[in-house]
C-alpha cells in the first residue's frame, strides 16, 4: 500500500534538558488545557532505572507531537521482563490527523525492540484506542484488578502474589505482575 512521506522528524527527548522539558510542558498545556509544573512530567515518568523513553515529532524545529513510555519491570514465569507504558500522548491541534501519534508509537516499537523490551502497554482513551487496535496492531488483554495496601517492605510481593483468587482461574505463572522493587523506592 502507498504511504506518504512523514513530514515530521521523530527524535528522542531528554527531560533532563530544560529547553526540551519546557517545550513538552507547553505542548501538554495546549493539548490538555491545563498548566503542568515544569518537572511534573519527569517526576511522573522517570523510574529508578532511568530507562523511560520520550519521543517528540518536530516540524520546522517546533514540537508538534509527544509521547512518553515509562519503563516498568514485570515478573513473568520467575523472570524479570522490561516493559513500557505508553502515556502522556499529545499532538498540537494544528497537526492532528496527520499520523503523528501512530508514527511516534511505531518509532517507540523500533527503539524498544532494540532495547529488548517485552512489550508496550497502555490505557488508551477514546481517541487513541482505535489507533492502537486498528492501525498499530495492539490488542486488548483482560485485566484483573488487585488491590493491595502500600507497604514499603517485602511483604508487598507476598501479599500481591497470594491475593490472586484461585477461583478466577488464572495461573500466577502466566501473569505479569509488577516488580515492587522498582515501584517502591
Amino acid at each position: 500500500p502507498f504511504r506518504k512521506k512523514m513530514e515530521y522528524e521523530l527524535k528522542s527527548i531528554s527531560l533532563l534538558d530544560a529547553e526540551a522539558n519546557s517545550e513538552v510542558a507547553d505542548l501538554l498545556a495546549h493539548t490538555y488545557g491545563f498548566e503542568l509544573a515544569i518537572d511534573k512530567l519527569k517526576h511522573n515518568t522517570y523510574t529508578n532505572k532511568g530507562k523511560s523513553l520520550y519521543i517528540g515529532a518536530y516540524k520546522d524545529g517546533k514540537l508538534a507531537g509527544f509521547n512518553a513510555f515509562i519503563q516498568h519491570d514485570f515478573n513473568h514465569q520467575q523472570q524479570v521482563v522490561e516493559c513500557y507504558q505508553s502515556c502522556w500522548s499529545a499532538t498540537h491541534s494544528e497537526h492532528r490527523g496527520k499520523g503523528i501519534f501512530a508514527a511516534i508509537i511505531n518509532e517507540a516499537k523500533r527503539i524498544l525492540k532494540a532495547r529488548g523490551a517485552a512489550f508496550i502497554f497502555g490505557f488508551p482513551n477514546e481517541n487513541s484506542h482505535p489507533i492502537f487496535v486498528k492501525k498499530l496492531g495492539f490488542y486488548e488483554v483482560p485485566l484483573m484488578k488487585v488491590q493491595a495496601p502500600v507497604m514499603a517492605f517485602s511483604l508487598t510481593k507476598h501479599f500481591l502474589l497470594q491475593s490472586i483468587d484461585p477461583a478466577v482461574g488464572i495461573d500466577i505463572a502466566d501473569c505479569y505482575t509488577p516488580n515492587e522493587l522498582q515501584i517502591i523506592e
